[in-house]
């Protein structure tokens, strides 16, 4: 019996910690998503985006941006929004793979 209390208390304990990087993440990347969005209105265009990655140092070509661009549009709304965004920097790794 203490040892099944001992993994429930591990468990949730590990549940907790994760819930809380899970938090922070998701805050670190809608602070990068609203520095992108200059206008404000919650997507983000194409470029919002060029100019993102310009400041970042990153001289994309416009073909390597629109491929990248339909990819991460999955509505095909002709803009990124949130949701869209969060997708493609936590599956970024293996959707560039």
């Amino acid at each position: 019996m203490a040892a099944d209390i001992r993994v429930v208390l591990w468990l949730t304990l590990r549940s907790e910690e994760f819930h809380t990087f899970v938090n922070r993440t998701e805050d670190a990347l809608r602070s990068l998503f609203r520095s992108i969005d200059h206008d404000k209105n919650g997507k983000l265009d194409k470029t919002e985006l060029r100019d993102a990655f310009a400041r970042a140092g990153l001289a994309i070509p416009k073909a390597r941006l629109d491929d990248f661009f339909s990819r991460v549009d999955s509505n095909n709304d002709g803009a990124i929004s949130f949701d869209e965004w969060r997708w493609v920097t936590v599956c970024l790794e293996r959707w560039l793979s």
